[in-house]
């Protein structure tokens, strides 16, 4: 005969346990594990090659991001590879990638790489409140640069500081913004990198509505 308690038991545990969510109502994750994507070791093993042609350049060589709304002070940008540029930004790609070869190779080896691009934010500037453009299967990567203390990328719920060398990952599609409260330039490489479904697993990702098995 059924314990009559097994129904009181299971309805009392059932009230304990948290209602369940949608998945579009889950908490994304904030930041990725680089070690989880097999493009970290070559973007980071370049940190030396980006760095040292980046500082070659004059800043007047970079272009103003094109959005005169979305920043306050100077937010200058220096394409490498197409994809990463708004149409409306004026520059001359070719000339750029003539003046950096060694770091257009480096980027050309990079797995699933959709777009690279320095980024450059002057002391006292700040990037305001923003979402990335939304392209499906493909995540937001910052290589720190130069990266003075003082400088900070915000999230809704939390905030990260670049390091340099380092490659850090996340979701662009999550609110964010940039400070720099340093009186020098924050540098990195802003990149665009394709998912595959394997990686995206193995790091949790749950937000990237489609990324190819292979």
């Amino acid at each position: 005969m059924r314990d009559p308690g097994d129904d009181r038991r299971r309805t009392d545990d059932a009230d304990r346990r948290p209602p369940a969510r949608d998945a579009d109502e889950r908490e994304p994750i904030t930041l990725l594990d680089p070690d989880c994507f097999t493009f970290t070791k070559r973007l980071e093993a370049g940190f030396e090659v980006f760095r040292r042609e980046l500082d070659r350049l004059d800043e007047s060589e970079f272009v103003r991001w094109s959005d005169e709304e979305a920043f306050d002070g100077e937010w200058l940008v220096y394409p490498l590879v197409e994809h990463c540029r708004p149409d409306d930004l004026d520059l001359d790609l070719e000339r750029n990638r003539r003046r950096c070869p060694e770091s257009v190779r480096l980027l050309e080896a990079v797995p699933r790489l959709k777009g690279a691009s320095f980024s450059r934010l002057t002391p006292g500037s700040r990037i305001h409140k923003h979402r990335d453009e939304s392209v499906p299967g493909v995540i937001r990567g910052h290589l720190g640069l130069h990266v003075p203390r003082g400088c900070n990328l915000y999230f809704e719920r939390d905030h990260h500081c670049w390091a340099e060398g380092r490659l850090l990952l996340f979701n662009g599609q999550e609110t964010h913004s940039v400070v720099n409260e340093s009186d020098a330039p924050r540098d990195i490489l802003m990149v665009d990198l394709a998912l595959v479904l394997r990686e995206a697993m193995t790091a949790g990702v749950s937000w990237v509505p489609w990324c190819p098995d292979v």
